[in-house]
């Protein structure tokens, strides 16, 4: 890998052509099939700066403050039979974006003027600010050591989780995620209905789950999460079409109990949505449940959690506060843990086995636990009292 630094003024990053666009770096084209020489990668945020910290970073360049160098790595593109350089920005997009906004009058400074208010030596000032490019070249191309700085550089700054395997959307996992994602079967219960680039909230809990079905194995399993750290070891793995059939096994499933649940007792005036795509929580249970219980007859446990679902519905605190499901089951309710995810499924299995063959009310008694609404039945005429929330 090579390295070198160069300075550039801002004025000639941002300059512009006889037709008025940038000739090099233009923020707002993330992806364009024109070319420019300053491209911002896919797995790049979208700037999120305070107005304040915007307006500190202006003041900065107009006192001829440093600011942090912008990190890039070098790569080639055809382009009209030509193969031209180009610099992916890998670290400093968000301050270069923000500069040119204030350059294109996006925003006031601190003094509450934009770029065209300033004086003639203020505009020269900004336009000359030399800017610290540091290029790193990197044989073949390798994007795994690519993705490698790029983790490093965020470490001041923690990119999100879904940010992350954003990163790594070319790999086999992520690239199967972001298939679900863009095919809408998982838009009603796992929240991916406004999924895209700009909103990757929900692609950490697609491939976190996605990955505990594919590769689910008690013994290895360190947490039952949606995380990063957890999941990153099986990114670059292939999946086979039997194990993408397990995970559309599992889908009809989780999705099914979850309808019946409706179906028996529709969604009341202000009711809250359930995070069904949860799986430090709910989902989280279900997932155990079905592989660490798999000798239990499908049926009887589909009944459990479609039970178990209308109960939290119609029992607001039935898995928070002090009068919780949880209580006196071994470690808190966030522990993921793979010891605690079991100990809160037993407690689901004892829940639903004295709503079934009684004992319901002594039992929340000596856990003492509250329950606002005891009498919860399968039956679809339950709907009749579906208003009384």
């Amino acid at each position: 890998m090579n390295r070198s630094t160069q300075l550039k003024k801002l004025g000639w990053i941002f300059e512009k052509n006889e037709g008025g666009e940038f000739k090099r770096f233009n923020y707002m084209e993330r992806v364009s099939d024109r070319f420019n020489y300053f491209k911002i990668p896919e797995h790049q945020r979208f700037p999120s700066w305070s107005k304040e910290k915007k307006k500190m970073l202006i003041d900065s360049v107009l006192k001829n403050y440093p600011i942090h160098s912008i990190i890039c790595s070098k790569h080639f593109i055809m382009d009209n039979k030509k193969v031209r350089e180009y610099l992916d920005i890998e670290d400093g997009q968000t301050r270069l974006s923000i500069l040119q906004e204030f350059y294109e009058g996006g925003f006031v400074d601190g003094y509450g003027n934009n770029f065209e208010d300033l004086s003639l030596c203020e505009k020269r000032a900004f336009e000359n600010y030399e800017v610290s490019i540091e290029v790193i070249e990197i044989e073949d191309d390798n994007e795994d050591i690519i993705h490698d700085i790029f983790d490093r550089l965020q470490m001041g700054q923690p990119l999100k989780d879904c940010d992350k395997f954003w990163n790594w959307k070319e790999t086999p996992l992520v690239k199967y995620a972001l298939e679900l994602i863009n095919s809408g079967i998982l838009n009603t219960y796992m929240g991916t209905s406004k999924f895209s680039s700009q909103k990757r909230e929900r692609l950490s809990d697609t491939v976190g789950l996605l990955s505990l079905i594919i590769y689910w194995n008690i013994t290895t399993l360190e947490y039952i999460n949606n995380s990063f750290k957890s999941h990153f070891k099986n990114v670059k793995k292939n999946i086979s079409d039997l194990e993408k059939e397990k995970v559309m096994k599992f889908l009809k499933y989780y999705f099914s109990i979850i309808d019946k649940c409706y179906e028996i007792y529709p969604k009341v005036k202000n009711e809250k949505s359930k995070k069904y795509y949860n799986i430090c929580n709910d989902l989280g249970l279900v997932i155990y449940d079905y592989f660490e219980n798999s000798g239990v007859n499908i049926e009887t446990r589909k009944d459990m959690w479609i039970k178990y679902f209308i109960y939290s519905r119609k029992n607001k605190n039935l898995t928070s506060g002090s009068k919780q499901l949880w209580n006196n089951v071994d470690g808190k309710p966030t522990w993921t843990q793979p010891k605690y995810m079991g100990c809160r499924c037993s407690r689901v299995i004892e829940f639903y086995d004295k709503i079934i063959n009684g004992g319901l009310n002594e039992f929340c008694e000596v856990n003492n636990i509250e329950l606002e609404v005891e009498n919860v039945s399968t039956d679809s005429s339950d709907n009749e009292d579906s208003d009384s929330d």
